[in-house]
């Protein structure tokens, strides 16, 4: 299985990763029962994590998807 690593640029801010979250599950959802496995890298001042989402959240890799994280991020 492919991974896809997801690097939110705005997350230094603690208070806005449930915003953050909601908002990834928005884009990603469209495109599950995918290959491609959603890692995700976060850091903070104080810790850092790479979380990798279940099978439920792998996506199929299209430019749509590819623009909308571009977006997001």
């Amino acid at each position: 299985m492919q991974a896809c690593t997801i690097r939110d640029r705005r997350a230094g801010d603690a208070r806005r990763i449930p915003e953050f979250v909601r908002e990834l599950q928005r884009v990603l959802k469209p495109f599950t029962r995918g290959r491609c496995e959603i890692c995700i890298k976060y850091r903070a001042s104080d810790a850092e994590a790479r979380l990798t989402l279940g099978d439920a959240w792998s996506v199929r890799l299209t430019r749509e998807l590819r623009d909308q994280l571009t977006r997001l991020l």
